[in-house]
């Protein structure tokens, strides 16, 4: 039986800065569908520029080892978006195209003229709350069935109701950002979450210890405050909270059909991929192999 594959999202906003050997062991871990973000909106949270001519070279240089890659938006302006899509298509390219926010019915259906998915842009928005259901709900109207994929939108009830053919979100990383530490069990479970304090006085289910268990870590180590922030290789809130979500992404694709990729930053990616090694038990994920420039 053919290993189901884990899907991961990659910014170029955060790839466009490694070095050629880094991208290399990065798209060599075996067994991931690798999706290609253009990093619009990573780039405007960072003040920064992406040029599309800097992109297509990326995607020259990289595009084989991809499951896919998305066009170069930019938020809320559909025509220069337009431009950059009619520039890829121009140079070759056959990227996933973005149906942005201001844009109708009519641009979503010519999109489809030229690409089986489309990415649904505005569902969730700068320094912004997610998108309401009703913008949602026009925007697969309008799609009538078709592929598409929701950027950094994966709200559950909605995943449910709508099972659109991918999504991504960067929620992983909240062990690292506020020291929150995940646990996913299986479908049948509600999944939980605690901070350090809570983790010390709430009580858990005997299903979180045999997480932390099989994942060779005890819990002594997690009364340990340190082990919650710091070097990542340390860090086992972290990857737990990876092995959690790389769990619950597989089931989001067995049970509801959507192809759910986790988005990744090379400053998240030591604990992703040792929590990675733990599921999958390929040698290429073990703690020692990956390169220390991920520390």
């Amino acid at each position: 039986m053919k290993r189901q594959h884990i899907n991961l999202l990659v910014s170029y906003a955060y790839m466009r800065e490694l070095k050629d050997d880094q991208l290399n062991w990065i798209f060599g871990v075996p067994d991931v569908n690798w999706l290609l973000d253009c990093g619009a909106f990573t780039a405007l949270n960072l003040g920064k520029e992406i040029k599309l001519e800097d992109y297509m070279g990326f995607l020259r240089k990289w595009k084989h080892k991809l499951f896919g890659y998305i066009a170069l938006d930019k938020l809320g302006d559909p025509k220069q978006t337009d431009v950059n899509l009619n520039i890829m298509l121009k140079n070759g390219f056959k990227p996933i195209p973005v149906h942005v926010r201001g844009d109708k019915q009519e641009r979503m259906d010519y999109l489809f003229t030229i690409s089986d998915l489309v990415a649904l842009g505005g569902l969730r928005r700068p320094h912004r709350a997610p998108a309401k259901p009703e913008y949602i709900n026009q925007k697969m109207e309008w799609a009538r069935g078709r592929n598409v994929h929701w950027l950094g939108y994966t709200n559950l009830n909605m995943l449910n109701t709508f099972r659109p053919y991918s999504c991504d979100s960067s929620s992983f990383s909240s062990a690292r950002r506020w020291g929150r530490l995940f646990f996913y069990n299986d479908k049948m479970t509600t999944p939980i979450d605690f901070g350090y304090k809570e983790f010390m006085t709430e009580r858990k289910p005997l299903w979180v210890y045999e997480i932390i268990e099989k994942l060779g870590y005890t819990l002594a180590e997690l009364q340990d405050s340190e082990r919650w922030r710091g070097c990542r290789e340390k860090n086992i809130s972290s990857i737990l909270t990876c092995y959690s979500y790389l769990r619950y992404s597989l089931d989001i694709e067995n049970n509801i059909g959507t192809k759910y990729f986790i988005a990744l930053t090379d400053s998240t990616m030591h604990e992703l991929f040792t929590a990675f090694w733990h599921l999958m038990g390929h040698e290429y994920c073990k703690q020692e192999r990956i390169p220390r420039c991920f520390m």
